[in-house]
């Protein structure tokens, strides 16, 4: 039995590693990589098959080929497949040295928090699996716990070890680790130095996560980081090449200070400047895409380069902008986290507000620049112009305020009055507490989330809806707690008050793309 068959790991979609990812940035580095709607996707350690069961069902003339060492992990994700009814996908009890090229071969390799977790000669053996099953445009992911940043972690790590050493239990285990790290920092609680400080953060991070984590990400036998540098030695070594990072933005040296990235920017190998950037920013794990070392890759990206993509934001509006501040030349402000775009040129502050307006939804380019030509009374080639250098959305890609996207959504522009959610979310909702959205992003439910999803079959309105919500309520089978309508009045059974609260869920679930057309 394996430590993952003792204590499973919450096995999560992953967008980052989805092959329409994979395709968007091979696509701008004009790879030209297979198509992620028919393509052969491997997973090497896919758990229950968290990431590419939800892919299997989206994109069913994919096939999806998941291992892992866990038998109860396979076994669960096994169930699922059965009750989706999906044909494409398979999960297997399999070790690295049982895959080979009878199985593959593969347009989209995925391998997601396992490579730091095994031996080096395991490592190598990843690597080699990939050079040997990628199909000659295909592209590999591999995440993996890296240095400098994991230096520090690495004592965290240390110090836990230590103390559980002799346990066997897996919860005693991780109970254990959380209280030496307690105790550690109980004894710095005078010290406000950077190593006292790093220790709060992590102690307050890891009290956020579940046994699992804590267990398969510092408690397991094996964690091995590399530097890039090391990694890639490796790669090179197997006759496979540096596409990217995952994290597209994390690579432009631009957004370091000005001296910095120009001196990066001049170096001439982009390991090279990836390792220095990995050394700036003290990071701690990679997710770093690979490609044959003779396919084609472009660099030298230009702003027309984004043309045939889709874009969307995660950017928000302080407030709501009145038509009149989008057509005159007042200053508006954008933001996301700490960073924040200022126009007053009427066309970007249209292109904003109606990607900000799509709530995350990718718009086309090409649809994008006709819908703000009409708006704002110019011609499609002056919008396009205005989009890629007066807004300068390749920029804003850079800063990570926009993402490209291969292709559109599924979602629907505007909620429907009798809302669907996929059969997928369905099920999900009624196994667990966590579903996948349609951007392959996990999402949480409370206890009324899960009633609602698992009834929105399109069938049912808002009217329907607080009437089941009532009945459940009415027998016990929904506790009160578990659906926000106490802060909605003293009296929560009134059925204006459970269809003003469903309303504002069905809402949420339109928002973050849990809803179908």
């Amino acid at each position: 039995m394996t430590s993952y068959d003792n204590m499973p790991y919450t096995s999560n979609p992953f967008v980052l590693s989805s092959p329409g990812h994979l395709h968007t940035i091979g696509s701008l580095f004009r790879l030209d990589p297979p198509d992620y709607r028919t393509a052969r996707v491997l997973e090497i350690g896919c758990a229950s098959g968290g990431n590419i069961t939800p892919l299997a069902y989206r994109y069913p003339q994919s096939e999806f080929f998941g291992i892992d060492l866990s038998k109860v992990q396979i076994k669960s994700g096994e169930a699922q497949i059965r009750a989706l009814g999906l044909t494409n996908i398979r999960l297997k009890v399999l070790s690295l040295d049982e895959l080979d090229e009878r199985h593959g071969p593969f347009d989209y390799i995925i391998c997601h928090g396992v490579f730091s977790w095994v031996t080096a000669s395991l490592q190598n053996k990843i690597i080699e699996l990939c050079s040997e099953l990628l199909n000659p445009k295909g592209i590999a992911y591999i995440s993996f716990n890296t240095f400098p940043g994991w230096t520090i972690n690495r004592t965290i790590r240390d110090m836990m070890m230590f103390h559980v050493r002799g346990i066997e239990d897996s919860a005693t285990k991780a109970e254990q680790a959380r209280a030496i790290l307690d105790f550690v920092v109980d004894g710095m609680r005078e010290d406000d130095g950077p190593y006292a400080r790093f220790l709060r953060t992590e102690a307050l991070r890891l009290s956020e996560h579940e046994d699992s984590y804590l267990l398969h990400e510092y408690l397991e036998e094996q964690n091995n980081p590399l530097y890039f540098t090391q990694f890639m030695d490796m790669v090179r070594a197997h006759k496979l090449q540096y596409l990217s990072d995952a994290q597209f933005e994390t690579m432009f040296v631009g957004n370091l200070p000005e001296d910095v990235g120009r001196r990066l920017g001049d170096l001439p190998d982009i390991v090279q400047t990836e390792q220095y950037i990995d050394f700036i920013r003290n990071r701690r794990f990679r997710r770093t895409l690979l490609c044959r070392e003779d396919a084609p890759i472009e660099r030298n990206l230009t702003p027309d380069d984004l043309t045939p993509f889709y874009i969307s934001t995660k950017l928000e509006m302080p407030g709501t902008l009145k038509q009149a501040q989008l057509d005159d030349d007042s200053v508006q402000s954008f933001s996301i986290d700490d960073i924040d775009l200022n126009t007053d040129q009427p066309i970007s502050k249209h292109a904003m507000y109606t990607l900000i307006q799509a709530r995350g939804r990718p718009i086309s380019f090409t649809a994008l620049a006709s819908d703000l030509a009409e708006k704002t009374g110019g011609s499609v080639s002056q919008t396009t112009t205005h989009l890629l250098y007066q807004l300068n959305l390749a920029r804003l890609l850079l800063a990570g305020l926009i993402d490209i996207h291969s292709g559109g959504s599924d979602e629907p522009e505007q909620r429907s009055a009798r809302p669907r959610a996929s059969a997928l979310v369905r099920h999900q909702a009624r196994v667990s507490n966590q579903v996948t959205s349609l951007r392959h992003l996990p999402v949480k439910l409370i206890d009324m989330d899960r009633v609602l999803l698992t009834h929105l079959d399109g069938s049912r309105s808002e009217v329907d809806l607080a009437k089941l919500i009532s009945d459940q309520i009415a027998d016990g089978k929904l506790a009160m707690s578990n659906t926000g309508i106490d802060a909605i009045s003293e009296d929560p059974s009134r059925p204006a008050d459970l269809e003003h609260v469903i309303r504002q869920r069905l809402d949420l679930f339109f928002k973050i793309g849990l809803l179908e057309s």
